[in-house]
Formats: C-alpha cells, sequence, structure tokens
C-alpha cells in the first residue's frame, strides 16, 4: 500500500514535471511565442477549442488558463482526467520512478491495535451467540 504526508505531496509535486503528466495523459501542448499552450483541462467550464489561452509555467510546474482564469498543478490534470486524489498520487509516484519510495507499512503499534480490536470482536460475537443458544443444548 502506498502512503503519502504532505511532505511527499509536495515533493511529487515538484519532481514529475507537468510535461511528463501532459504526455502520459495525451495532452498535447504547442509552442505559442515564447510560452507552451494547452488546451484548457477544464472541459466542464471552458471548452476550449484553440491553442493560445491556456499556459505551462515551467518555473511552477503549472498551466494557467486565462479564459476561465484557472490554474492547474499536476495533480489537478490528473483528477480533470479521471483520476480521484490518491490514485493521481499513485500515478506521479509512478512517474516519478520512485514508488518504493512511498510504500508503507503500518508501524507495529497500529498492527497491535488492530488486532486487540479484531480479538475484541470475535469475543463479543461469540458472547452474543453463546447468550443466545437454546437452552436444551
Amino acid at each position: 500500500m502506498l502512503l503519502f504526508n504532505d511532505e511527499d505531496k509536495r515533493e511529487l509535486l515538484e519532481e514529475v514535471s507537468i510535461y511528463n503528466v501532459c504526455d502520459f495523459l495525451g495532452i498535447e501542448y504547442q509552442n505559442t511565442g515564447c510560452r507552451k499552450s494547452i488546451l484548457c483541462p477544464d472541459h466542464l467550464n471552458h471548452n476550449d477549442q484553440h491553442y493560445g489561452s491556456c499556459f505551462i509555467y515551467e518555473n511552477t510546474n503549472t498551466a494557467h488558463c486565462f479564459v476561465c482564469n484557472k490554474s492547474f498543478d499536476t495533480i489537478d490534470l490528473l483528477r480533470l482526467n479521471g483520476y480521484g486524489y490518491y490514485d493521481a498520487l499513485c500515478q506521479l509516484a509512478n512517474l516519478s520512478g520512485s514508488l518504493s519510495r512511498f510504500e508503507k507499512q503500518p508501524d507495529k503499534k497500529q498492527r497491535s491495535h488492530g488486532m486487540a480490536a479484531i480479538g475484541m470482536g470475535l469475543g463479543l460475537l461469540f458472547g452474543i451467540l453463546w447468550e443466545n443458544l437454546p437452552l436444551g443444548l
């Protein structure tokens, strides 16, 4: 299981280039003057048909659409293309090439609490069953 904290999210947003995410998603970008432009990824609020209104900013690793006045980071691009938040983080981890860095196991204390809860639940279940057995047995 992959686990992410806030620092992991910040690192992934910096590490994985917006161009890598665009390439992965099949989002085309074109040179428009000295910048690269994409079609606005927010298709629900802005059905962009022409390049030149949504630009990629390499220094912030984001895109900004001047028509709908929205900015998009790499997580936003993935989410606007059908990924849930957790799945978007997993895909960024995959694109970063360091998936194993995020494979974390719950610590022993968490596991032991989980086992204790299971044991208590089974004890309660058997107690209820025992109380409800017919007396003739």
